[in-house]
């Protein structure tokens, strides 16, 4: 039996001409446009989330930790995925050499992989904190936190390595640049070369997937349990439980954007993968596969400012130094 009865070659000739089809004039600058200002949000954003968990001591916790580790993944996927989606698509990818294009794929997979990994550990430390409050420091600590963020970077590295090993007949993987994602990854309708690997990266995400689902779920429940019991509690105890409630609102509403950003990606992923046959347009694969996880890249930092204080006035903050150093800079200049 074969092992992707569902595919011959004739379907990957099929799907390649459907891929490879040409958008129009307008809405290839419409995408150009939207991928230049996801590049800037992206970074920019990201960027200062990680100035702004660095600079504020009361988001040394391992919460804060967590965070900045997404603004990370996030600024890299801003980095290399959006700003070499910007130039695949002025280009038409035909500046993209197989070398290039190989290190863009591994580095995508890593950097993708690493932020979902690290959505899934803040919401499995929002379902401790809020389900044992009282053994949180104990069980979870900055150290502990950050020898787990590694673990989980270094075992994504290597997972997105194989496609690097040359066993590409083996249906391990080959990063080639793919038409329909304006992008370098894995052509996923490509059965002979991906299968494995794609099934493999689809079981996982999934995994994440129901670790996160049920960490949600979980802390919905003991968020209600506690708004009924809050009166109940000592007053020491109330403010502990207010600081998680309002830690838990942002992780709930990061959690859900998350979701509905990577659930349409993964589901187009792995039909493609099974029926190897397209189920949408390439415009549609090309919005739901990747940029999904663009749009959830560039809206984390503004999830962060609206749901979190402390990111509200650390944001305040280093806008207001730059915007001190800026009008320094002209007043020298006029004097001049």
């Amino acid at each position: 039996m074969a092992l992707y009865p569902n595919c011959s070659p004739q379907n990957y000739i099929h799907n390649t001409s459907f891929y490879r089809a040409e958008g129009s004039p307008v809405t290839k600058g419409v995408i150009l446009s939207l991928l230049s200002i996801f590049a800037i949000i992206a970074i920019v954003g990201n960027l200062l989330a990680i100035i702004v968990v660095y600079r504020n001591r009361s988001l040394h916790d391992p919460s804060g930790i967590l965070l900045a580790g997404l603004a990370s993944a996030d600024l890299a996927v801003g980095t290399v995925g959006i700003l070499t989606s910007v130039l695949y698509q002025w280009f038409n990818g035909y500046i993209i050499s197989e070398s290039s294009c190989a290190i863009r794929g591994y580095l995508m997979t890593v950097f993708i992989g690493t932020s979902h990994s690290i959505v899934a550990m803040i919401a499995v430390d929002r379902c401790i904190a809020i389900s044992k409050p009282l053994h949180y420091r104990l069980y979870v600590t900055n150290k502990r936190t950050f020898q787990i963020m590694i673990v989980n970077v270094l075992a994504t590295a290597v997972v997105a390595a194989l496609p690097l090993t040359g066993l590409q007949d083996r249906s391990l993987g080959r990063y080639e640049f793919v038409h329909y994602l304006s992008g370098c990854w894995l052509d996923i309708t490509n059965h002979p070369q991906n299968f494995t690997l794609s099934i493999l990266i689809s079981t996982c995400v999934i995994g994440i997937l129901l670790t996160i689902i049920t960490a949600y779920i979980i802390i919905l429940f003991e968020a209600k349990r506690i708004d009924n019991h809050l009166v109940l509690l000592k007053s020491s105890l109330k403010e502990r439980r207010r600081w998680l409630r309002k830690s838990t609102r942002t992780i709930l509403i990061l959690i859900g954007v998350y979701l509905l950003c990577t659930i349409p990606s993964t589901t187009f992923t792995l039909l493609a993968t099974i029926y190897c046959k397209p189920i949408a347009s390439p415009l549609t694969y090309k919005i739901l596969i990747h940029w999904g996880i663009y749009i959830n890249t560039v809206i984390n930092p503004f999830l962060f400012g609206f749901t979190h204080k402390d990111f509200r006035q650390g944001y305040r903050l280093v806008f207001l130094h730059f915007s001190l150093i800026g009008t320094k800079v002209s007043r020298v200049h006029i004097t001049q």
